[in-house]
């Protein structure tokens, strides 16, 4: 599974590399959020050329930014022997609790160190816009949206809310059409879903 896993996030990354689609992305903060407190948010801009482009907050829960801190960083002590201020021990993000977002104090601090340096991969955002508009049909009406699976299995404050989401699905719609052939499009969609 994991095998299968692993090669189609590569595949994503290789289709989205042939595409020509560049991303940008910087941490930001995100007051609508409903989920755990310590999730990541970043405003993520995708371009491909000069005219197509898309931009909007990505966010990542604490147990990704977690396992991307035990996997990808390394302590290094300054000349005191102390950690530096964006430094850490990966062996600290192996405890289950980022997982489940119960932190204490110290964690919390050590996540919010994690939270500044994390970037989300480029295959990540465009994986995540793909699952998001996977129900999309061209030119779909926000009626024709609220009898997706995708509309049905979410909980709205307000129907503003559900308007948001479907002008943020189309958004993205449009800018994956604009972005990739048919083909890298169809093959990106098969990718994803095996993610």
């Amino acid at each position: 599974m994991l095998k299968d896993y692993e090669q189609a996030a590569d595949e994503l990354a290789a289709i989205v590399a042939a595409s020509g689609v560049t991303m940008t992305a910087e941490p930001t903060t995100r007051p609508d959020w409903t989920g755990g407190e310590q999730a990541g948010h970043y405003y993520c801009a995708l371009r491909k050329g000069p005219h197509v482009g898309h931009a909007f907050t990505y966010s990542v829960g604490s147990g990704i930014l977690a396992q991307w801190a035990s996997e990808y960083v390394t302590r290094e002590p300054n000349s005191a022997g102390a950690c530096g201020p964006m430094r850490w021990d990966r062996a600290e993000f192996k405890s289950p609790r980022y997982r489940a977002g119960h932190l204490t104090v110290y964690q919390a601090e050590k996540l919010a160190l994690v939270r500044k340096v994390y970037r989300p991969s480029i295959a990540d955002v465009v994986a995540s816009l793909l699952l998001d508009t996977s129900n999309w049909e061209a030119d779909m009406s926000f009626r024709e949206w609220t009898r997706t699976d995708l509309a049905g299995c979410m909980e709205w404050k307000s129907p503003a809310d559900a308007l948001d989401t479907y002008e943020a699905i189309r958004a993205s719609a449009r800018f994956l059409a604009a972005a990739f052939t048919p083909e890298q499009l169809q093959a990106a969609r098969d990718c994803a879903s095996r993610l």
